[in-house]
């Protein structure tokens, strides 16, 4: 038996510059960087080395490679990752870009956050796709879903899926993978003239199939998620 809860929060822009039309975010110049996997090591005094300052997405996201000698797991500031004691792998959905890197221990997050490194991500084969809104209305609304037991996923691309699940869409609309284009938790977006009105956040189900986590919707699109 499948539940859900449909949850909607609206949110009202301040500015019109919030959801003014965003540039997609650029490798720095240069060479395509060699090293594919950035290498952090968290100290047991809670500072971070960083022995790849320079790296390169791959076609799901940052990889990351952490020795965490801090005695404690520890969260990575910038990277929205969490690493346990000793050695481990993960990858980062994180957009390419200039972003600080810390180490911080759990126990040290009441405090202060702490000092941060400095690193580049570069996307030389054009990898990442901007999932942020770029609404001409100035408001836009989330729906977030919550499953209870095995729900049962849609099988299929998650493209195909958004296409066949939602109403409301024009002929030129273009619906397309954003974030990374295989990302273990696949991104969905609805462009209108260019602009992104719609995101979809997918989570994959135990059937093997996928479930929509998440809608960000701009007021006024017209698009209904109706599967």
């Amino acid at each position: 038996m499948r539940f859900l809860i449909w949850a909607t929060c609206t949110a009202i822009l301040i500015t019109a510059a919030a959801c003014a039309p965003s540039e997609q975010p650029r490798s720095p110049a240069g060479d395509p960087a060699e090293e594919t996997v950035a290498r952090i090591v968290c100290r047991a005094d809670g500072s971070t080395e960083l022995l790849t300052p320079r790296v390169a997405v791959q076609s799901d996201g940052i990889h990351i490679s952490v020795r965490n000698l801090a005695g404690e797991p520890a969260s990575l500031g910038g990277l929205a990752v969490d690493a346990e004691e000793g050695r481990s792998e993960h990858v980062s959905r994180t957009a390419p870009g200039e972003i600080d890197v810390a180490c911080w221990p759990y126990s040290k997050h009441e405090e202060r956050r702490p000092q941060r490194v400095h690193m580049i991500v570069a996307d030389p084969h054009g990898y990442w796709v901007s999932p942020k809104l770029e609404c001409l209305s100035r408001t836009a609304s989330t729906s977030i879903l919550d499953y209870f037991g095995e729900a049962e996923g849609e099988k299929g691309d998650p493209v195909d899926i958004a296409r066949r699940s939602l109403t409301g869409l024009k002929p030129e609309d273009v619906v397309r993978r954003a974030g990374y284009p295989e990302a273990a938790s696949p991104t969905v977006a609805v462009a209108r003239e260019g602009r992104t009105l719609v995101t979809l956040f997918f989570i994959a189900a135990q059937d093997g199939g996928w479930l929509l986590s998440t809608q960000e919707n701009c007021s006024g699109s017209g698009i209904r998620w109706e599967p």
